[in-house]
């Protein structure tokens, strides 16, 4: 089974992790990281995220319901992301008063939304047009996508994404923008495009590979992109994936924003966009969204992210894909290296940042603290990369534990 841990590999934060499993060792894997996240869901949300949500995806929201909410929210300060799950509400629930306060301001917010869209939307248009005519198809991906899918509901947009047929394109995309007069900056997966008379402000993130892997994934491009339809996205064309292979898409890049706790502030957009794609199809084919998983072997990465949702929006995910075997199998491996990493990696790994070898030498005290935190780290680090010496590693200090 493959394994390359990176530092984007996707850890439970080690100290709920640590916390989970030391409490109650004697948990199955699927059990363990349903408590942890419940630990993560608690700890990352605030109680006005987790109330806002509660409103917004309960089908049965009452005036009453709404009432109360707004009595101790502000949308002065909940800002764009939980300002707009607020306002697509009100759009879907066309039967709840919002008072004088709030309502028009989320009015306000849509309208703003929709010409900031307008704007990213016409540079799309500008630039993917241009890769037409040099015979190059993207595919729209992420916010973007459920801008075209859903026209009736501006969005929160800081660029819109789009994903290249072939990696080796970047290189005429670079020069494309170049001879358009935009700026650019380089990172692994993707360029982001900038006006250059506003460099802080993004327009298009076009990618080789998603960004929610370590690496290019061809099998799984290939497959996304066979299954997609050829559509006239925003006056240029494109292809947009099926709805199973966009819930596949949303639910990494969740798992993603997971990770990067800094982007937390447009969870709730994300819950509210797979609720959406789940609801298009009486038929949701679960079958594509498990073999996108499998290719990209994110198995215990979605399973954890599907279980975050499910603190939010119970029953999303039918019980027969949830306990697939498939999805679940990786799940001892995942807990495993996670429980290694939080015990005997993150720590040391921190530590040895602060080390200087010159610095150890000044005394025998500091010389075998440098020895003893770079051994362990160095010893660590390769033990990591193998489920197999994981395990071996946890059952040895398990027995010693148990026989001290």
């Amino acid at each position: 089974m493959r394994l390359k841990p990176k530092e984007s590999d996707f850890y439970i934060y080690p100290k709920i992790m640590k916390k989970v499993v030391l409490k109650h060792p004697e948990l199955l894997p699927s059990q363990i990281i349903e408590l942890a996240v419940h630990e993560i869901y608690q700890q990352l949300l605030s109680e006005q995220n987790r109330l806002l949500m509660q409103l917004a995806f309960n089908p049965n929201v009452t005036q009453t319901d709404l009432d109360a909410f707004l009595k101790n929210w502000d949308i002065e300060a909940a800002g764009a992301n939980r300002a707009a799950v607020l306002a697509y509400m009100m759009k879907i629930h066309p039967e709840l008063q919002f008072d004088i306060y709030t309502g028009p301001r989320l009015k306000g917010l849509l309208n703003f939304l929709r010409f900031r869209n307008l704007e990213l939307i016409g540079q799309f248009s500008k630039i993917v047009k241009k890769l037409n005519k040099q015979g190059i198809i993207p595919m729209i991906i992420k916010g973007g996508a459920m801008r075209y899918l859903r026209p009736d509901l501006p969005r929160v947009m800081e660029d819109i994404d789009i994903l290249l047929p072939q990696a080796e394109q970047l290189d005429v995309v670079k020069k494309l923008a170049q001879e358009m007069g935009f700026d650019f900056i380089d990172a692994p997966h993707s360029i982001d495009i900038r006006m250059k008379e506003f460099p802080d402000k993004g327009i298009l993130d076009i990618h080789q590979f998603f960004g929610f892997l370590p690496e290019l994934n061809k099998e799984l491009n290939k497959e996304i992109f066979k299954r997609a339809t050829l559509q006239r996205v925003f006056n240029a064309d494109a292809y947009v994936p099926t709805v199973e292979d966009m819930m596949f898409i949303c639910l990494n890049n969740l798992t993603h924003n997971l990770r990067n706790t800094s982007s937390v502030q447009g969870l709730p957009l994300a819950v509210f966009d797979i609720v959406w794609l789940v609801g298009q199809k009486h038929d949701f084919n679960w079958d594509i969204m498990l073999q996108d998983i499998v290719l990209a072997h994110t198995e215990a990465h979605s399973y954890m992210a599907i279980r975050f949702i499910n603190q939010i929006v119970p029953n999303i995910f039918p019980e027969s894909f949830l306990t697939n075997r498939i999805l679940c199998r990786d799940l001892e491996n995942f807990i495993n290296r996670d429980l290694f990493y939080s015990l005997y990696v993150h720590d040391v790994k921190y530590a040895c940042k602060g080390l200087k070898f010159v610095k150890s030498l000044s005394n025998w005290t500091d010389f075998k603290v440098y020895i003893k935190l770079k051994g362990q780290h160095f010893f660590t680090k390769r033990i990591i990369k193998s489920h197999r010496f994981i395990r071996l590693f946890l059952r040895i200090f398990k027995r010693y534990a148990d026989t001290n």
